[in-house]
């Protein structure tokens, strides 16, 4: 059987995401003093939920804490995708998601990525890079929606979001 980049990118994320839901995520080596918390991507069977095609169409900044978010937040990403993926089972009773999507593109060659986690006293700061492909970039002409998906510890701290955008450069 052939899939479609978005059907088999979701499927491994789906297959990922149920195998990935034991591991947890703690502070960084020696980052403590400095706050930094190692944010794990969301992943089953070692396959990070980073999609270049979801379903999620407008630019988001999300905190998930709860099963039924997550749940209907899944039914957003995998939106494009049938027979959806079954929904990765994640422990919030100690861990929380935090999502980011780009919303629409008009060509491939753009990504979003979770580049730090930071606790700091009053909030957890979270670095959003985005980049984009340069003019002189080969891109697949297509319409793409990138989303990224890691897991933090769970804090009920405020989450203040970083944004950093590059442009990369193509020979």
């Amino acid at each position: 059987m052939v899939l479609s980049p978005l059907r088999r990118g979701l499927a491994i994320v789906a297959l990922t995401l149920g195998a990935g839901a034991c591991s947890s995520t703690t502070a960084a080596p020696g980052a403590e003093d400095r706050g930094l918390l190692r944010a794990e991507p969301l992943t089953v069977d070692g396959v990070v939920v980073g999609e270049q095609y979801s379903g999620l169409r407008t630019r988001e900044r999300l905190v998930v804490r709860d099963a039924t978010e997550w749940a209907a937040l899944w039914s957003r990403i995998t939106a494009n995708v049938e027979p959806a993926p079954p929904l990765p089972t994640v422990p919030f009773e100690r861990e929380q998601l935090i999502v980011v999507a780009s919303g629409t593109k008009p060509t491939g060659g753009y990504a979003i990525a979770v580049a730090e986690v930071r606790m700091e006293h009053d909030a957890l700061r979270v670095v959003v890079r985005e980049t984009e492909p340069g003019a002189r970039c080969v891109t697949t002409q297509a319409l793409t929606a990138p989303v990224a998906v890691v897991r933090t510890p769970r804090s009920d701290l405020p989450v203040v979001f970083e944004e950093a955008r590059e442009t990369v450069d193509c020979p």
